[in-house]
């Protein structure tokens, strides 16, 4: 190929050969998406259209897409660095498709809409001069769901402060400094009786807005709101995860709607540091011994081995267990409460192989559907059990997965943690 210049020509248009080659599958790569970018784009429709395609409930963490974490659980501060705390992950199952629009009159053309406190709305555009003055609507949302907040500041002066207040959206004090031009906000909606309000808290400030948003954010985010409790994000030899550092780390889900599921999969990548003490990797509810739930965590009956728990109806559940070695794995889990005999109830794979069916502890996890419940990850219930290690990606999906799927989802993770999947 002769010269450098030519040699370097000769990958670009490869490059360009394979982005048109995966968009022309249904991908969304752009000119300057980084390289490394495209191996991802090839498993997304896997999961958005495979696995997630028919509203399956579950989740896709993906921590090497760096797009998808934030430093603040608002999602304001994206994490833009190895070393950087992680507040939000964002779910991919659901593509990260934005709603509608939920706001009526969010442009300003008139009042219509809004409920004011003191004088706000003029000529196209919100002004908030004065300490409390406020503006709020009641909106069609839909608890237990993840929204995104939109607006933009086109003039702020004095103490420059905005609060998102609402206590059905469980913010009854979020005070934030915009900046200028378009300022976002990933809230959660608890009660959906409760209207947004868009208050301004101190004396001496004067904030314009305009096009003020709200949309449907698809997906089971998790959230860390308590600054020493977050994980980190790192990035080493080209490969991204998640640190929990085993004394206070965790992530935490809304509650999770899998009533009616009675089969399940969920696949986690990691690299476990300990054996000595039984840690948690993933837990539906505070506790498994609650009705509904299912977990993965390790050294709960053999010191560094992994195990699986389902609790249907019947609390204390059963087990499944997998030995491991402390460094990398791909740890898998398929619950089916529906399941005629015992054994078939619970099985456990460990690197993309099944592992032993030995029940442990109690003999049956009983018959039922899943509950509803958060998740939460690294830790028991945000109090215990505390994972020291790292996260390199997670896959639950609701309804299980078919031999092929299953072996798709383990090679996914194993490329991204580097284990070796057969």
């Amino acid at each position: 190929m002769g010269t450098i210049a030519e040699k370097l020509l000769y990958l670009d248009d490869t490059k360009t050969a394979i982005r048109d080659a995966i968009n022309a599958l249904g991908g969304e790569l752009a000119v300057d998406s980084p390289f490394r970018s495209y191996v991802d784009e090839v498993w997304r429709p896997f999961f958005t259209e495979t696995l997630f395609g028919a509203g399956e409930i579950g989740i896709w963490y993906d921590p090497s897409d760096i797009s998808t974490l934030f430093q603040d659980s608002r999602g304001s501060v994206p994490v833009t660095a190895s070393g950087q705390p992680v507040g939000l992950i964002l779910d991919k199952s659901k593509g990260l498709q934005l709603g509608p629009d939920l706001v009526v009159n969010g442009g300003f053309d008139s009042s219509d809409s809004w409920a004011e406190n003191g004088p706000i709305i003029s000529g196209g555009v919100a002004s908030f001069s004065g300490q409390f003055r406020s503006l709020e609507q009641t909106l069609a949302v839909e608890n237990d769901k993840y929204y995104k907040l939109e607006f933009e500041v086109l003039a702020m002066s004095g103490s420059e402060a905005l609060a998102v207040s609402s206590s059905g959206f469980g913010l009854v004090s979020d005070i934030f400094i915009p900046k200028l031009g378009v300022n976002e906000r990933i809230i959660f909606c608890k009660d959906s009786t409760k209207p947004l309000r868009l208050i301004q808290p101190y004396t001496g400030t004067s904030i314009t807005i305009d096009n003020v948003k709200l949309r449907h954010l698809p997906g089971n985010h998790a959230t860390q709101n308590i600054a020493g409790a977050k994980p980190i994000y790192r990035s080493v030899a080209g490969q991204q995860h998640l640190e929990f550092d085993g004394v206070q780390d965790f992530l935490e889900t809304g509650p999770i709607d899998f009533s009616g599921t009675t089969k399940l999969i969920a696949t986690v990548a990691l690299e476990k540091l300990r054996s000595a003490g039984r840690e948690m990797l993933i837990e539906l509810s505070p506790t498994v011994a609650t009705p509904g739930t299912f977990n993965i965590d390790h050294s709960q009956n053999i010191p560094g081995a992994f195990a699986a728990t389902i609790s249907a109806d019947n609390p204390g559940g059963a087990t499944v267990n997998a030995a491991s070695a402390i460094g990398k794995s791909v740890v898998s889990a398929s619950f089916d409460t529906s399941a005629a005999d015992t054994l078939s109830k619970i099985k456990i794979y460990l690197n993309g192989e099944e592992q032993s069916t030995a029940l442990l502890g109690n003999p049956d996890a009983g018959s039922g559907d899943l509950h509803k419940h958060s998740l939460y990850i690294g830790s028991r219930g945000g109090t215990s059990l505390y994972f020291q290690g790292s996260i390199y990606g997670m896959v639950i999906r609701a309804g299980g997965a078919s031999t092929v799927n299953l072996e798709r989802i383990h090679k996914y993770a194993g490329t991204k943690s580097g284990v070796l999947i057969p």
